[in-house]
């Protein structure tokens, strides 16, 4: 905290004015990078496409926040990590967040007939687990196989199972289609 109030140009004991510990300065922090990605998914969510193109957009949004946090602002990100990983308020309220904007474009697409019936919240829920590698910022830093799919290709999947496709024969070839270099969690080419 004292470093803290340093870099502020105050006391301690101002900065406790704001603050009442270091975990509540980190709760704030970490609330308002998780509102920057539930920004963006929001955004995302509500463009006027079909339920599967605002799938693809939105989990591409949030793949693409935690990707350029962690290449860009390793600090932010690792707390963002931290939060997840020891279960912070905070990180579940942005995964209940994420929960209820995919569940709610999955909802649209059952009421559409683009996806078949269920319920939304579990298939939505489905759905993040398919893409956690890409959407979990635990797991952004995770080096990519050789073998692994992009995000792409995932959601190719995942929306041929929303659908009801019999996507496993189709899919097969597809998988390994893309060879690009990526950079770790990231569908972007390595620059």
């Amino acid at each position: 905290m004292a470093d803290i109030a340093h870099e502020c140009s105050m006391s301690p004991a101002n900065v406790y004015r704001f603050f009442s510990s270091k975990q509540a300065m980190n709760d704030a922090v970490a609330d308002r990078l998780f509102a920057e990605v539930i920004a963006l998914a929001t955004e995302a969510s509500v463009t006027p496409r079909t339920p599967a193109e605002r799938l693809r957009a939105t989990l591409a949004a949030i793949e693409k926040r935690h990707a350029d946090r962690f290449l860009n602002e390793k600090h932010l990100h690792e707390l963002v990590v931290i939060s997840v990983r020891e279960n912070w308020l905070v990180s579940r309220s942005f995964t209940e967040r994420i929960e209820a904007i995919v569940a709610d474009i999955v909802s649209e697409g059952i009421a559409r007939h683009q996806f078949q019936g269920g319920d939304s919240i579990i298939l939505g829920r489905c759905l993040l687990v398919t893409t956690a590698v890409f959407c979990d910022p635990r797991l952004i830093a995770t080096p990519g196989g050789f073998r692994r799919p992009n995000l792409e290709q995932i959601m190719d999947f995942a929306i041929g199972a929303l659908r009801g496709d019999s996507i496993a024969h189709r899919t097969g070839d597809q998988l390994h289609a893309s060879r690009k270099p990526v950079c770790a969690g990231s569908t972007s080419p390595v620059r």
